[in-house]
C-alpha cells in the first residue's frame, strides 16, 4: 500500500506515540527485500521493499519464520540488537520514514543509528546510518552517478524529490485500514516464501501424484486384460469334452454360440493346453495387479492427505514434510526438528475439505499457532467450556462446511450439541496458557451432531510423518 506524503506523516506521528521507548531485537530477513524486527512491546516492526508498494508496518500476524541471510542483514542485526527507538521522523518532506535508534556499541557506549526507509514506489531502498548520518550499509547500494553516490562511509544523500504536497490532496489517514491491507500483503508474502523455500517438496507432490494416477490407469488396464483370460480354462475343458468336433485349422471354434479363436498351428490338445496356461497366467497376473493396485491406492491416498495438510501449513510443518520425503528446504538452515508425534493433530475429510482438530491443550496450541496458520482458514471452538480447536483447511469456508465444522468441534470436545464460536484464523490470538485462544471477532452457532458427522469422526486419523 503506497502512501503519499500526508499519509506518511500521519503514520510517523502514530508510530511516535506507539513505539518510542520500545526495543528492537531478533531481526529476521523474511525475504531478500523484507526485514522484520521483534518489538519488546509485542509484534514485529516490518520493513518491506518488495514490489511497487513498499511499506513499514507493526504486524501482530506475521508468522515466525527462519531468517534468510545477506551481508546487509548481518550488519543490520549486529548494529541494532536491543536498540531502543528514540524517535520516528519524516525526512526532507518526502516519503522517507526514519527510525532513530539508540544502540550500544562494541565498547558498550550508547550510539545513535538511523534506519532510513525510502518508501518510493518502484525506487524503494533501506539504509543504516551512523550518528553522523553516513551510510553503514544498505539494501540496494547503487552505483555512483552525478546526482547521488550511495557508498559505505559516505554521507547519506536524499533521493530526487517530488512536490507531493502540491500534487496530492490532503486526506484522512486510517491506521486500521492501512494495517488491514498490509496484513493481507504479509499473508501473500509468507505464502510466496513457502512456495520458494519448499519448491522441491511441492514439485515432488505434483510429480508423484501424476505418476501414481498414471500407474493406477496402467494397473486398471492390466486387471482388465487379466480378467479377459480368467475363463480360458473353460475353453480348454470344452476342447477335451468335444475334441472330435474341434478343428484348429479353421482358426476358431464354437463355444455355446460364442466364436473363440484357436491357433491353427497346433492341434486341439495343444490349443487346450494353451488355454489352461493363459488362464493360470491371468489368475496370477490378476492377483499381482490387484495387490499392486491396492498398494498404489493407499500410497496415493497418503500422498493426497499430505498435499491437503500442506495447504496453508506453517513452515514448521512443511519442514517436517520435507524431512519425511527427503527434501531439505532451499535457503533455510537445517536444524533438528523436535516436534513429537504427541503434538500432531487429527484430521477428517468431508466433501473434499480437510478438517483438523486437537485432543489436548498442547495439540490445540500447536495446531492453531504452529501447524496451520493460514489467515483465512476457518477456526472453531465450543463456547463456555474447554474443548478441541478445529480448523477448516479452506479460505473462507461456505456455510455447509462451517456447519460440519461445528458438529466436529462438538464431537471432538465430547459433546453432541451446544454453542460453538466460529472465526477466521487471522482473528485468533494466543492466550496466556497453552491451548488458550483469544478471539478478536467471532459469531456463535448452535449445532447438533448427526449420524453422518459421528461416522466421519469415528474414522478420524492422526497426522503422521511416517
Amino acid at each position: 500500500m503506497a502512501l503519499n506524503q500526508h499519509e506518511l506523516e500521519a503514520l510517523a506521528s502514530y508510530y511516535q506515540k506507539e513505539l518510542v521507548g520500545a526495543k528492537v531485537s531478533h531481526l529476521v530477513l523474511v525475504s531478500p527485500s523484507v526485514f522484520a524486527f521483534h518489538l519488546s512491546r509485542g509484534g514485529k516492526l516490518v520493513f518491506s521493499f518488495e514490489g511497487p508498494s513498499p511499506y513499514v508496518n507493526v504486524s501482530q500476524t506475521l508468522e515466525d519464520v527462519t531468517s534468510l541471510s545477506s551481508s546487509f542483514y548481518l550488519s543490520l542485526r549486529k548494529e541494532t540488537q536491543n536498540a531502543r527507538i528514540m524517535d520516528v521522523e519524516v525526512w526532507n518532506e518526502d516519503r522517507i520514514l526514519v527510525f532513530v535508534l539508540e544502540a550500544i556499541s562494541a565498547t558498550f557506549k550508547p550510539v545513535t543509528r538511523y534506519l532510513v526507509s525510502e518508501l518510493l514506489p518502484g525506487k524503494s531502498n533501506f539504509f543504516l546510518l551512523d550518528e553522523d548520518k553516513c551510510i553503514m550499509g544498505g539494501f540496494r547500494m547503487g552505483a555512483i552517478n552525478e546526482t547521488r553516490a550511495l557508498l559505505v562511509h559516505a554521507p547519506y544523500i536524499f533521493p530526487e524529490k517530488k512536490e507531493f504536497k502540491r500534487l496530492l490532496p490532503k486526506k484522512e489517514f486510517s491506521f486500521a485500514e492501512y494495517q488491514s491491507k498490509i496484513s493481507e500483503s504479509e499473508a501473500l508474502l509468507i505464502e510466496k516464501r513457502k512456495k520458494e523455500i519448499y519448491k522441491p517438496l511441492f514439485d515432488f507432490f505434483k510429480r508423484k501424484e501424476r505418476s501414481l494416477k498414471k500407474k493406477l490407469l496402467l494397473l486398471d488396464d492390466d486387471v482388465k486384460k487379466a480378467e479377459a483370460h480368467l475363463h480360458d480354462g473353460d475353453y480348454g475343458n470344452f476342447i477335451y469334452t468335444d475334441i472330435d468336433s474341434i478343428h484348429p485349422e479353421t482358426g476358431k471354434m464354437d463355444y455355446y454360440g460364442e466364436e473363440v479363436a484357436l491357433d491353427p498351428r497346433f492341434n486341439a490338445v495343444k490349443n487346450a493346453e494353451l488355454f489352461f496356461k493363459r488362464a493360470k497366467k491371468a489368475k496370477t497376473a490378476l492377483a499381482i495387479s490387484k495387490e499392486n493396485k491396492d498398494k498404489t491406492v493407499k500410497e496415493l491416498e497418503s500422498l493426497e492427505e499430505d498435499i491437503a495438510l500442506s495447504n496453508g501449513a506453517s513452515e514448521e510443518y512443511l519442514a517436517l514434510l520435507s524431512e519425511k520425503y527427503g527434501f531439505g528446504p532451499k535457503n533455510a538452515k537445517k536444524k533438528k526438528n523436535d516436534v513429537g508425534s504427541a503434538l500432531l493433530p487429527y484430521f477428517v475429510t468431508y466433501n473434499g475439505v480437510t478438517y483438523l482438530y486437537g485432543k489436548s491443550a498442547k495439540q490445540n496450541d500447536f495446531l492453531t499457532f504452529h501447524f496451520d496458520t493460514s489467515r483465512n482458514h476457518g477456526w472453531l471452538h465450543v463456547e463456555g467450556d474447554s474443548g478441541a480447536h478445529v480448523i477448516i483447511k479452506k479460505d473462507h469456508p461456505n456455510e455447509d462446511e462451517v456447519s460440519f465444522g461445528v458438529k466436529l468441534a462438538l464431537l471432538a470436545s465430547g459433546l453432541e450439541e451446544g454453542m460453538v464460536s466460529y472465526s477466521l484464523r487471522k482473528d485468533v490470538r494466543n492466550g496466556s496458557v497453552p491451548g488458550q485462544a483469544v478471539l478478536l471477532s467471532f459469531r456463535s452457532i448452535r449445532g447438533e451432531a448427526d449420524e453422518e458427522a459421528k461416522a466421519i469422526f469415528a474414522n478420524a486419523k492422526k497426522v503422521s510423518l511416517k
